[in-house]
């Protein structure tokens, strides 16, 4: 989720791009914090929201069925790019089906909202064929007057204005402060595109109450048809979640998913199963370990929610620098690329919190470097596999004068866990848990 190339939040590996940032004893300078803001609100969305989560047990569940073609046989030849299934499917089916729900985090670009108008919304149920059954999706699609395509109103959209508006939250604890970037100079779609909505269904609403009201509607399985109809049932009205004449925001969230999708508890009590039964598969220690770090990162989030109704688990974002750096120590984001390089936060105050903070990098760089390998195994094509090929980490791997051979950890790490000296980097980890380590890789070129 890129952000005027400044810093980026890849949603489901945890980390962070911090390239651009300046590194401060206070972690970060006072310029970069709201830019930080809204790339840890991304974090925040991953381990507190069940769009997220969802997404994230789909993606494990063709890691899983990844890890069966891998560890069929040792010493055979594997071809990338994956032969399909017996159902035609490519091996990443399920993430793609994630991925057609979330719409295209390449669309970013600007719109003159002073030069259009929403006209009508177009919301379609598509049936999509998985390992032989049929999966209902629904998609919301926006037609506007004087704008000649329309919107396709994905997850990444709702994502990034909630973002937005942490970043706002944010610039508004600095002031005088010069910023290195502005919310303001942000691309208006998707990120203003909040606004623009909030505008034509004429709802007057303050800015920490957008925020919450997105958290809320981002914490259900169709955020986007949920946060659209909650649009519809607000229209004409002025409205609050503070003060007197507050709303209830959880009851009018509520009331939109009665009507078109079942709850966060039922959904919670179908995944959370499957990932533990993922976390003791063998053979995987390090993938096993990281998830169970997840699993009780969530579980923690959703009895803190149950034990404090109405949740806004985020209020943080919206109130003072004492508040947020509360919830920060509290779930710290735990890794940081930085010129190719992992970081992860530390303490000044504590070494008991700088062992979690430890916990909490392991955890997440190994869950990142599972999804990169993911990425690579799942390329389509030739130009695909060039991009992916290359580990990301080369550049200034401190594991690679130990290993001896650039060749490889450049254009092969997948093979780092055959050296001979037993040195294991989080690109060959990754391959461990695949099942890698007994097989080779033919990459076709026809």
């Amino acid at each position: 989720m890129e952000q005027h190339n400044f810093a980026s939040y890849k949603s489901g590996t945890f980390s962070t791009d911090i390239t651009n940032f300046t590194i401060t004893e206070n972690l970060f300078a006072k310029k970069d914090m709201p830019a930080f803001v809204h790339e840890y609100c991304h974090y925040i969305q991953d381990i507190t929201n069940i769009s997220s989560i969802f997404g994230f047990s789909l993606w494990m569940r063709d890691l899983v069925n990844m890890t069966q073609i891998f560890s069929n046989g040792e010493g055979k030849t594997i071809s990338i790019p994956l032969d399909r299934d017996q159902y035609g499917e490519t091996i990443n089916k399920f993430r793609k089906y994630y991925n057609l729900y979330c719409g295209d985090s390449n669309d970013v670009f600007e719109l003159d909202y002073s030069q259009i108008s929403f006209k009508e919304r177009h919301q379609k149920t598509k049936e999509i064929e998985l390992d032989g059954k049929i999966q209902h999706l629904i998609t919301n699609t926006l037609e506007l007057e004087n704008h000649g395509n329309k919107l396709y109103f994905g997850l990444i959209v709702l994502q990034e204005i909630h973002a937005y508006y942490a970043q706002q939250l944010a610039e508004g604890n600095l002031p005088g402060v010069d910023l290195s970037i502005y919310s303001k100079d942000l691309p208006s779609y998707p990120y203003k595109f909040g606004d623009f909505l909030f505008r034509e269904f004429n709802i007057s609403i303050d800015l920490r109450s957008k925020f919450l009201l997105i958290d809320l509607c981002l914490d259900t399985i169709q955020s986007t048809s949920i946060f659209l109809d909650v649009l519809e049932q607000l229209k004409g009205k002025s409205v609050t979640a503070y003060g007197e004449n507050r709303m209830n925001f959880v009851e009018i969230v509520d009331e939109a998913v009665a009507k078109c999708s079942y709850s966060t508890s039922v959904a919670l009590t179908q995944i959370i199963p499957d990932l533990k039964m993922w976390s003791q598969g063998q053979g995987r220690e390090h993938l096993s370990e990281a998830l169970k770090w997840y699993i009780e990162k969530i579980e923690l989030v959703y009895e803190i929610k149950k034990n404090n109704a109405p949740s806004f688990f985020s209020l943080p974002f919206t109130t003072d620098w004492k508040d947020f750096a509360l919830l920060f120590e509290s779930f710290p984001s735990p890794v940081y690329i930085k010129d190719g390089i992992l970081m992860r936060t530390y303490s000044n105050n504590s070494d008991d919190v700088d062992k979690e903070f430890n916990k909490e990098f392991d955890a997440a760089s190994t869950i990142w470097s599972h999804r990169i390998l993911y990425d690579f195994l799942c390329s389509e094509n030739l130009k695909q596999i060039d991009q992916r090929g290359k580990c990301p980490m080369y550049e200034n791997c401190h594991f690679r004068p130990q290993i001896g051979d650039d060749y490889t950890c450049k254009r092969s790490p997948w093979e780092i866990i055959k050296n001979e000296k037993e040195i294991v980097c989080y690109y060959g980890m990754a391959a461990h848990s695949y099942g890698l380590w007994q097989n080779n890789l033919d990459i076709k070129t026809d």
